[in-house]
């Protein structure tokens, strides 16, 4: 994941308005796992159509919305998953749908 995300270009990633993060100990090993509403807004790369089925202009500024789970030992992030739909998740920045 962490190489598509590197495809995605002058990234900013915000927490979605309304939608607080939750975060709870697994009980094991000091291990916390956490869920993040996320928006990543970022210019679009043609390469990614193919990936998300998506046609999409080359640079053009789009809005990923995705929950992404974390989880966190001694304050190292030892896993990182975002879960989205790109038909659902991925606007054209400013189309309804991404708040």
């Amino acid at each position: 994941m962490f190489n598509l995300f590197s495809q995605f270009g002058d990234v900013t990633r915000s927490m979605m308005k309304g939608c607080p993060p939750v975060n709870m100990s697994t009980g094991k090993e000091e291990i916390v796992v956490g869920i993040v509403p996320a928006q990543h807004s970022f210019k679009w790369n043609t390469a990614l159509n193919d990936t998300f089925k998506l046609e999409l202009a080359h640079g053009a500024d789009v809005v990923l919305s995705s929950y992404d789970c974390l989880q966190i030992q001694k304050g190292k992030v030892i896993s990182f998953a975002p879960h989205f739909d790109a038909q659902v998740n991925i606007k054209p920045a400013g189309k309804s749908g991404a708040n």
